[in-house]
């Protein structure tokens, strides 16, 4: 009788530990989410572009106008979100009217495209489970608790990624694509496609920042309500 009532006692703690880890698993994707989106935000900044291509002075590097140069990048952010069928765009390089991106460049789009909707998919399922389990959770802390547990994992993962990004860009980048991408499509001549030419690593840098400082700022208000929610919560009990 004994045994038999200490394992009853042993199903409501491993029902509420798995119930918390389930609780800051979602959390976390919450934040992967919450990241995907402030990036379909910041990629539709045309002017913020315009702004970085002048900067940069591709426009005389790669023989294309800035305005070319921004319409065939738009052009590729409305393929991703399925605005546009294709990334066929003519531009005139050195008084020469051609194909903005080669065939290979195409193909490996497909792919992107696909690894975009995808993510985009699982973040609003991801913000609709969330959205179900605050109104679920909202009287209890444990909600609260496990978004603040989430969060410090997330710090953890940001900065080792980032530790990775500055010491050895060229492994991270590789390793990215391996993981996400089943062929070798990715591996463009950086010596002449376009599609890298347009996008040196200086403005790459400065998407990732824009990128950081936006969700920075979404993560800390959502922190504090979550910090916020968990004291009052504490309060009342």
């Amino acid at each position: 009788m004994l045994k038999i009532a200490k394992q009853g006692e042993k199903r409501p703690m491993l029902n509420k530990a798995l119930f918390k880890l389930t609780a800051c698993f979602l959390s976390l994707m919450l934040l992967v989410a919450l990241l995907f989106f402030c990036l379909s935000l910041i990629i539709h900044d045309r002017q913020y572009f315009e702004r970085e291509y002048t900067n940069y002075n591709l426009s005389e590097t790669m023989g294309i106008s800035t305005e070319e140069l921004v319409s065939s990048l738009m052009r590729v952010i409305d393929y991703l979100e399925g605005k546009a069928d294709d990334i066929r765009v003519k531009v005139t390089i050195n008084g020469r009217e051609t194909l903005m991106f080669n065939e290979r460049e195409e193909a490996h789009m497909v792919d992107v495209r696909n690894l975009y909707i995808g993510f985009k998919t699982a973040s609003w399922i991801i913000l609709g489970l969330y959205a179900v389990l605050i109104l679920a959770l909202y009287k209890t802390k444990a909600l609260s608790a496990a978004f603040l547990y989430a969060s410090a994992i997330s710090l953890i993962l940001g900065l080792l990624a980032f530790l990775w990004v500055t010491l050895d860009f060229s492994s991270f980048w590789v390793a990215f694509h391996k993981l996400f991408f089943t062929n070798d499509l990715w591996q463009l001549d950086p010596s002449s496609s376009r599609m890298i030419l347009m996008m040196p690593l200086e403005f790459f840098y400065g998407i990732v920042k824009r990128l950081a400082l936006t969700f920075g700022a979404v993560w800390l208000i959502l922190g504090i309500v979550a910090g916020i929610h968990l004291k009052l919560i504490k309060e009342g009990a």
